[in-house]
């Protein structure tokens, strides 16, 4: 916070800036009925609108930043349809199982600043063509930030990235053989593999 003397009429302008991040609710003025002087009053210049009964307000304020918008995610040339900003878990899990090259995933959400930004952590469950289910190692998705934006553009342009977690496992593969016992009445068949460890990706 700053202030400055304002003219020769003995009022003042204080600076405000609010560092936690976000855009805030403005300003609201309570109470100004012990101010004294000729047309005494209180002006909150705020989200840079001009007050026109102060002038000074001009270019004296900004907005907070927030992030706004949408991207999309491609996997293997198949990408989503847009996925807002802040997608909850439901909406961020059915953009990505729309795409026929993804079977199913689960999805955790958090935020990550006060400027609404978030991170998804998403596991591929099952794999089309990979089995036992879940086992395959994804290839890594791949974001675009197009259609994301911020409130007051002073961050910086909006971006979204994705980062491996972990690997998936390979797929069950390879021969057998298979024998018969005349003396049994029944044959048995058995193929195993070791389950996955899956493959989480983050995308901020």
């Amino acid at each position: 916070m700053s202030r400055t003397a304002d003219g020769s009429g003995g009022g003042f302008s204080w600076a405000v800036e609010f560092v936690a991040g976000g855009d805030l609710e403005t300003i609201v003025v309570e109470d100004s009925g012990d101010l004294m002087g000729n047309d005494a009053r209180v002006v909150v210049c705020t989200d840079g609108a001009d007050a026109p009964e102060y002038a000074d307000c001009a270019g004296n304020s900004r907005s907070g930043n927030e992030l706004r918008g949408a991207f999309t995610v491609t996997l293997l040339g198949h990408t989503t349809a847009p996925i807002e900003y802040d997608a909850d878990q439901p909406l961020m899990k059915r953009r990505l199982e729309e795409l026929p090259n993804v079977g199913t995933v689960s999805v955790a959400r958090t935020q990550t600043c006060p400027e609404k930004t978030y991170q998804w952590a998403v596991t591929f469950t099952s794999n089309p063509g990979s089995f036992p289910p879940g086992s395959g190692d994804m290839a890594l998705l791949e974001a675009s930030a197009a259609g994301l934006t911020t409130t007051n553009g002073l961050s910086g342009n909006a971006d979204v990235s994705v980062s491996p977690d972990t690997d998936g496992s390979a797929r069950l593969d390879g021969t057998y053989r298979l024998g018969y016992d005349p003396s049994r009445r029944a044959a048995t068949m058995r193929a195993a593999a070791t389950m996955p460890t899956r493959r989480t990706c983050g995308m901020t």
